[in-house]
């Protein structure tokens, strides 16, 4: 698969990951965010399956590769490495007397091109509790199941249509990363 297929595809199936079949109401992708940077392999230590990578400030950053990084062998030292993140925030609705969709999943896929590229996606879907929405502002205030009190602000106020203090929503954080060699 080219990068560029892989951006693809991932970018079409965030919506689609975020999608809660137990939902009243369709869920709404309310964010979407997404990070470039350009970097190089500085190095790479096959024992371990460590690569450190140098970004444009020259930070270094060692990350690990997985088992299911099914290229890693064609690496090289010098590789220019483009790694993209996508990050999405979906918000739907369910009854009360519905169950919640909470749970975590995620998925590989490996490009096919003639430089090593994939992309990995991961998905977190909790139940919280509406403490406040401001929809002049914005903004809606929630409680996860572990207490944690967290606020978001939505560019999409139709999001917030509806939500009143009490109701359970189920708030899924979709985020795919996208790696290629150039």
């Amino acid at each position: 698969m080219k990068p560029i297929l892989c951006v693809a595809a991932a970018l079409v199936a965030l919506p689609l990951l975020a999608a809660d079949p137990h939902a009243a109401e369709p869920n709404l992708v309310d964010k979407t965010e997404t990070k470039t940077v350009h970097t190089t392999i500085e190095s790479i230590d096959r024992g371990a399956r460590t690569v450190t990578l140098r970004d444009a400030d020259g930070r270094p950053l060692t990350v690990v590769a997985g088992l299911d990084l099914k290229r890693f062998d064609e690496l090289r030292v010098g590789d220019d490495v483009t790694v993209k993140y996508v990050e999405a925030l979906a918000i739907g609705v369910h009854r009360k007397d519905e169950p919640a969709a909470s749970g975590s999943r995620g998925q590989t896929f490996h490009g096919t091109g003639e430089k090593p590229a994939g992309a990995r996606t991961k998905q977190k879907t909790e139940t919280v509790t509406i403490d406040a929405v401001d929809p002049d502002a914005q903004f809606v205030t929630f409680t996860t199941d572990d207490g944690r009190r967290q606020s978001l602000h939505t560019d999409n106020p139709a999001i917030l249509k509806g939500l009143h203090p009490g109701d359970q929503v189920d708030i899924t954080w979709t985020t795919a990363t996208i790696v290629s060699v150039d």
